[in-house]
């Protein structure tokens, strides 16, 4: 299997917006990280938990690779063989659960709560998430994604997101567009952004805030 198809299994088999060459090389301490939030459904859980079958098969790497699972204060995840709670940061492959509390309509307003799938991005900017800012890049994902071996050869230069299937009516389209233009920024005709996101976690979090 090619890297380019392995890369393709990580985005739910989503189109790259950006290309990107593997870099070779890199010492052991480079460290990355996978992060999810496991929202307070069933089906969460269980994909989670997917996820976590996925990521051991590539965290058998020599590279450091931890899974970090964000989980909804009713979520419970122990079962997952060798997740434990967030101590320290460190060089080992681990999985790391850690409860976070998202107060959406504090954060944005009451009519955030109509769409919930903030979650996803917003838990990145909780005091819970800041840790991450230590790891060198971090993939922020959503739960029914699996990774595959090739993600573990993967050091792209570039921040690269996923194509997704989030706007294919006409009337979102025509939105997105007009909401570009009051927040005073020109729209460049890219619909359909992922819910996938590889990049460094400080760039990350800057556009969870945007």
């Amino acid at each position: 299997r090619s890297p380019s198809r392995g890369l393709g299994d990580v985005y739910k088999r989503q189109v790259l917006l950006l290309h990107t060459t593997l870099v070779t090389g890199l010492a052991s301490s480079y460290t990355r990280a996978i992060a999810v939030y496991v929202d307070d459904a069933p089906q969460f859980a269980v994909e989670a938990a997917t996820l976590y079958e996925s990521w051991r098969v590539v965290a058998t790497s020599h590279l450091s690779i931890d899974l970090l699972l964000f989980t909804h204060p009713n979520v419970k995840l122990d079962h997952l063989p060798g997740c434990k709670p967030y101590t320290h940061h460190n060089f080992e492959n681990d999985c790391f659960i850690v409860p976070t509390e998202l107060d959406l309509e504090g954060m944005y307003g009451v009519e955030s709560l109509n769409y919930k799938y903030l979650n996803s991005i917003v838990f990145l900017l909780v005091p819970e998430a800041q840790f991450v800012k230590q790891y060198d890049m971090l993939l922020k994902t959503d739960c029914d994604t699996l990774v595959t071996p090739a993600f573990a050869r993967w050091f792209p230069r570039l921040a690269h997101v996923g194509v997704g299937h989030y706007a294919g009516m006409r009337e979102t389209r025509a939105n997105l567009v007009q909401w570009a233009g009051k927040f005073g920024v020109r729209h460049r005709g890219l619909m359909n952004l992922g819910a996938t996101w590889y990049a460094e976690p400080a760039l990350l979090c800057e556009v969870a805030h945007a």
